[in-house]
């Protein structure tokens, strides 16, 4: 790539590309960078520049209208018309083939939940930048972009270093920012080239691998040219002090301030009051103009313009300097919140669920849940409800009401009901019942209830009464109520097993 200001001026002339028409025939981006000498694109810096800026508009656009639909942006997706102009088009959306092409895209796209969008695209925007200035795709040990072309300006660099940021969440992705960087930056730099006069850098100076005579004199020459320029600074200045009259007016705001001296209106071009871009009148001889266009003013003015863009970029990396730090610490923060959640949910689980078991084994322990019957046997459910009922005269088998069965079978509360325990007098086998941690370890394998849809903040409880090792009785319940997610997780419980047991054990765990 070179920063030839007479390409640059033709480019600038030439006609946008018509809108909806098929860029298919045109080259790719990689097809123009395989054939160029370098492996760069041979194209004049600041429309390179410009021309990136108004791809990253398009690809937002893009962006925008369809937020869902993957982009893949690489040098073979990207057409180069006949004024280089860069085009995008649906056509050439499709997943890269080449190494160098796969190179480009972002890294999170190279994983199996890849996530395309913004951020992504700015990772592609950059890389295919970097490599159509320096002939090289992008690395883990890539170099900087002013070390494999020296003359490529030191903003550049620093443009590219924010856009190919590995980590998704620290690189930014505003591509309209991106493009006004773009735009800014070829201002700059078509500025510079025709006040420096800069010849396009040959294969042979500008190649990676230059190193000797050739590169030693170009960097003399470039020091020689940055030299000269500055001495012509000082004449200048030197020229406009010696003429004290107030004769310039510049409109700004659809305000004229001034009149001015010359030496004024510079301590006002240098304090950025005024701008390139803003309109001077010579009241003496009725020539009126952009600053930027003016012989005498234009240096100063673009040297105004290079200090605001520095300023800007450095306060931007201080910006996400600052950024970066406190998103560290809140991330601390969060990660130190959510482990004490953890560990209170935790121990809330085991408490809730010593605190059920230790309530059935009371039931079961009451003497007044069990029934002398005539036949030499100790008769009652686990938890006495039926035979306290008999003491009080009432008949729990022909009035209670039979609970609702769950969406595969009886419920907890129907299975607790119906069952019956015999224990005959002086029997030494009677079954033992399963322990606390027998019955708890199916249930702690939780990943079901995330399996089944239920939201963080959701409250499950689940209440089994196994039997001969599996449920005999579900019933689950949540809090906020969802009855699909409660379904699958009565599915999930039923599939469960358990040590067998004939006997008819309960357990309530909260979730």
């Amino acid at each position: 790539m070179t920063a030839d200001a007479s390409s640059a001026e033709r480019a600038r002339t030439a006609s946008s590309p018509t809108p909806g028409v098929s860029n298919v025939t045109e080259p790719t981006l990689r097809a123009v960078l395989e054939t160029g000498p370098t492996g760069r694109w041979d194209c004049p810096l600041p429309d390179a520049l410009r021309e990136f800026g108004a791809l990253c508009i398009k690809l937002h656009e893009q962006h925008t209208r369809d937020p869902r639909r993957p982009i893949f942006v690489h040098p073979s997706s990207i057409s180069v018309a006949a004024n280089n102009a860069l085009r995008w088009s649906l056509e050439r959306n499709a997943a890269p083939h080449s190494q160098r092409d796969r190179a480009t895209l972002a890294p999170e796209l190279h994983t199996d939940d890849a996530t395309f969008g913004p951020r992504a695209t700015v990772f592609a925007i950059g890389a295919m930048l970097y490599e159509s200035c320096t002939g090289r795709t992008i690395g883990p040990q890539r170099q900087p972009a002013t070390q494999c072309n020296p003359a490529l300006p030191e903003a550049l660099e620093t443009l590219l270093a924010q856009a190919l940021i590995t980590e998704p969440a620290r690189r930014p992705d505003d591509l309209l920012a991106l493009a006004a960087a773009l735009r800014q930056l070829s201002f700059t730099t078509g500025m510079l080239a025709d006040l420096h006069t800069l010849a396009p850098a040959t294969s042979a100076a500008s190649s990676p691998s230059s190193h000797g005579p050739d590169a030693a004199h170009q960097n003399e020459a470039h020091v020689t040219a940055s030299a000269t320029a500055a001495d012509d600074l000082r004449e200048r200045k030197a020229r406009l002090e010696a003429d004290p009259q107030p004769r310039f007016t510049v409109h700004k705001n659809r305000m004229d301030h001034g009149p001015f001296s010359a030496v004024e209106l510079l301590q006002q071009i240098a304090n950025h009051t005024f701008f390139g871009e803003h309109l001077l009148r010579d009241n003496l001889t009725g020539m009126s103009q952009r600053i930027d266009a003016w012989e005498d003013f234009a240096p100063f003015a673009l040297h105004a313009a290079m200090h605001r863009t520095l300023e800007h970029e450095q306060r931007t990396v201080e910006q996400l300097a600052r950024t970066e730090k406190k998103t560290g610490l809140a991330k601390t923060i969060a990660a130190i919140i959510i482990g004490a959640a953890v560990l209170a949910s935790g121990i809330t689980f085991i408490v809730k669920k010593k605190g059920h078991r230790a309530t059935d084994d009371n039931f079961f322990d009451d003497p007044r849940a069990l029934d002398l019957s005539s036949g030499g046997a100790l008769q009652g459910d686990r938890n006495g409800r039926a035979n306290r009922k008999k003491l009080r005269g009432a008949d729990s088998e022909s009035t209670a009401p039979t609970p609702p069965s769950g969406p595969r079978g009886i419920s907890f509360e129907a299975a607790q009901a119906g069952y019956r325990q015999e224990i005959n007098m002086g029997s030494t086998t009677a079954p033992v019942d399963l322990t606390e941690s027998q019955l708890s370890a199916p249930l702690q394998r939780v990943s079901f209830v995330s399996d089944c849809g239920a939201p963080a903040g959701m409250r499950i409880t689940v209440r089994a009464a196994v039997q001969n090792g599996r449920a005999a009785g579900v019933t689950v319940s949540s809090s906020p109520p969802d009855d699909a997610v409660t379904a699958c997780i009565d599915r999930r419980v039923r599939d469960l097993t358990w040590p067998s047991s004939p006997q008819m054990d309960f357990i309530t765990t909260t979730y």
